[in-house]
């Protein structure tokens, strides 16, 4: 499975609130400082599209899942210590 098709299986049908959050949650993952909100639905999509259009897809396995899930526990845990 691409993730074009990911995304238009499993996040576009998502509530604009929650694309957000999701959007913010990976942003936050690949980026060293935390990312701004995102503003609007139409911001969210831009960025969403402008990662799709970035380059050639990947084929996501059950590994890839595991190490992004293990990454972003992670991270929370990191955060969590440090509040």
């Amino acid at each position: 499975m691409t993730v074009k098709e990911i995304y238009e299986q499993t996040i576009k049908p998502l509530a604009a609130d929650d694309r957000a959050a999701l959007a913010n949650l990976i942003l936050d993952d690949l980026a060293p400082e935390p990312p701004n909100a995102f503003h609007s639905e139409d911001e969210l999509e831009q960025m969403l599209l402008a990662g799709l259009n970035s380059g050639p897809g990947i084929t996501v396995t059950p590994e890839y899942w595991q190490k992004k899930k293990e990454r972003l526990v992670e991270r929370l845990g990191r955060r969590t210590a440090a509040q």
